[in-house]
Parts: C-alpha cells; sequence; structure tokens
C-alpha cells in the first residue's frame, strides 16, 4: 500500500429530493493512506508552491 496523500477539495453537484434540483457543494480536501508508512523511492520529488501566477 501506498504512503498517504491529500485528495484536494472539489465541487459537486448535489441532488436535493425536497426542491428536485441539483446544487454545487464544496467537498473538503481529506487525508488519504497511511502516513505512518515513508514514501516511496523515486527519481523526483513534486512540492507544491502557492499560487501559480504569471
Amino acid at each position: 500500500m501506498l504512503a498517504g496523500h491529500w485528495v484536494r477539495g472539489h465541487w459537486r453537484e448535489h441532488y436535493y429530493a425536497s426542491v428536485d434540483e441539483h446544487r454545487p457543494i464544496w467537498i473538503e480536501g481529506f487525508p488519504r493512506g497511511d502516513f505512518t508508512r515513508p514514501a516511496p523511492a523515486r527519481d523526483r520529488l513534486l512540492v507544491a508552491r502557492g499560487d501559480r501566477t504569471a
């Protein structure tokens, strides 16, 4: 099994039966996997760095 990682947040169209329509809801990011295991050995390391403005 892989080491832990974060799943990013995203929008989802949620169905509300009481009003018979779909509305967007925000799904928060969450951790997934086993954070007690070390990261697998790879040739590269990806690093996230803030906003990507040009």
